[in-house]
């Protein structure tokens, strides 16, 4: 048995690796705006549910569409609350419920981080063509979808 085949035909594996160095890159450019990828990507979620569903997420919606554990995702919200980029608050339908909104400083913070982030987007579009990186993300989707579907998970 081979078993650097096995582990290079690892569907595990190859996406692990590749999302470790896609986020050291996209936090290296990030930098600079003071926050990383993934916080970026947490708020980027919470104000583009609040704008799409009139609302504001709840922490289990916004987990799920991030396909983060709870308690990660808590974790990462407490950070985010901290520094003045989120507020929680009691859910006006369900007491039991948190809901998560972007405040005006995490909204600046957004601005700010974006410009980084485009210029990552640029450069990796350009580097491996416009076509493969909407096809990449295509598939990832695609995958994502499958796996959810055949095992329940998200």
């Amino acid at each position: 048995m081979d078993f650097l085949s096995l582990i290079d035909m690892c569907m595990s594996t190859n996406v692990r690796k590749l999302s470790r160095i896609v986020t050291r890159i996209y936090d290296s450019y990030l930098k600079p705006s003071g926050i990383n990828i993934n916080q970026l990507a947490i708020m980027l979620t919470i104000k583009g549910m609040q704008d799409h569903n009139d609302g504001k997420p709840s922490i289990g919606d916004a987990a799920t569409r991030l396909a983060m554990e709870k308690s990660t995702f808590s974790r990462n919200l407490r950070v985010l609350e901290d520094l003045d980029f989120i507020k929680l608050q009691i859910s006006s339908t369900s007491r039991s419920q948190k809901v998560i909104s972007v405040t005006e400083n995490g909204m600046e913070m957004i601005m700010n981080a974006y410009t980084y982030w485009d210029e990552v987007q640029h450069i990796i579009k350009t580097g491996i063509g416009e076509e493969k990186f909407m096809q990449t993300i295509a598939i990832t989707n695609e995958i994502e979808s499958f796996l959810i579907d055949r095992f329940g998970m998200n």
